[in-house]
C-alpha cells in the first residue's frame, strides 16, 4: 500500500511538470521519499513511464470533494485512469459514514507544503527557519529534530524550492499540494477515531494518492 501511494505521487508529479527531477522539484521530492521508504528502482521508473505515458493509460489528476463523519470536510487527491468508477468508491465510503460527495473546496485555502534539511550545511534551526522566510515561506515551524516545514502559495512551490536548495544549499525532501483548513473543525476523541476509520477506508482505494481533512490538529504532547 505505502509504495502504491508513493508511486502514484511520483506519476502525478510527471504528468503536472515532466520526467525530469532537476527541474520538477516536486518529481525529485517525490523520488527522496521512495527511496528512503525502499521503494525498489523498478516501481520508481514504471511510475516515471506512466506518467510519460508510456503505458498507454488515460490517466488524469483530479481532486474529489466531500463530507465525512461529523460534516468534516474532505479534498481527496487521486490519480486515475477511471474517474467514475473512483468518485463511485469514495461516495460509497462517505456515505457510509453519514457523509457526503459535495464542494467543500470554499473551505481551504489552496497551498504549497515544503519540508527542507540542512543538506550540505551545518546551519541551526533558526537559521533554516530565517532562510526559509527569505525564500518565500508565508508560515514556517520546525518538524522533528532535522527538518523545517514551508508554506507558502501553491504557485510558489518552485521558486521556493530552489530557493531553498540552490541560494542556500538545503536538501528538499517534500514538495506537495497542501489544503489548508479555513476553520478547523474540533473533533471529540471518539468522533476522531470515526474521521479516522473513513480516512484510512479513503486510502485503501487505489486510486487515491491523499486525503486532506479540515479536522483540527490534536494539540501537541508537552515534552
Amino acid at each position: 500500500m505505502v509504495f502504491t501511494k508513493l508511486a502514484l505521487t511520483i506519476t502525478s508529479a510527471v504528468k503536472e511538470a515532466g520526467g525530469d527531477p532537476h527541474s520538477n522539484v516536486r518529481l525529485a521530492a517525490a523520488i527522496e521519499d521512495a527511496k528512503k521508504q525502499s521503494v525498489p528502482k523498478a516501481t520508481i521508473e514504471r511510475a516515471i513511464s506512466r506518467g510519460l505515458g508510456a503505458t498507454n493509460e488515460q490517466l488524469t489528476y483530479e481532486v474529489y470533494q466531500g463530507y465525512g463523519p461529523h460534516q468534516v470536510a474532505l479534498m481527496i487527491e487521486a490519480m486515475t485512469d477511471n474517474p467514475n468508477r473512483t468518485i463511485q468508491r469514495i461516495r460509497s465510503i462517505l456515505n457510509r459514514a453519514g457523509g457526503s460527495v459535495a464542494s467543500v473546496d470554499w473551505r481551504f485555502t489552496k497551498k504549497a507544503k515544503i519540508h527542507f534539511t540542512q543538506g550540505s550545511t551545518s546551519d541551526t534551526a533558526e537559521t533554516m527557519m530565517a532562510n526559509g522566510i527569505d525564500a518565500g515561506a508565508e508560515d514556517i515551524s520546525q518538524v522533528g529534530t532535522d527538518k523545517v516545514e514551508v508554506v507558502c502559495a501553491f504557485e510558489d512551490l518552485s521558486t521556493v524550492s530552489q530557493a531553498l536548495e540552490q541560494q542556500h544549499n538545503y536538501r528538499v525532501v517534500l514538495a506537495q499540494r497542501y489544503y489548508m483548513p479555513e476553520d478547523p473543525e474540533s473533533l471529540t476523541i471518539d468522533q476522531r477515531a470515526e474521521l479516522q476509520h473513513t480516512l484510512e477506508a479513503l486510502a485503501n482505494i487505489d486510486d487515491v494518492i491523499r486525503v486532506h481533512s479540515n479536522a483540527q490538529p490534536l494539540p501537541a504532547k508537552p515534552e
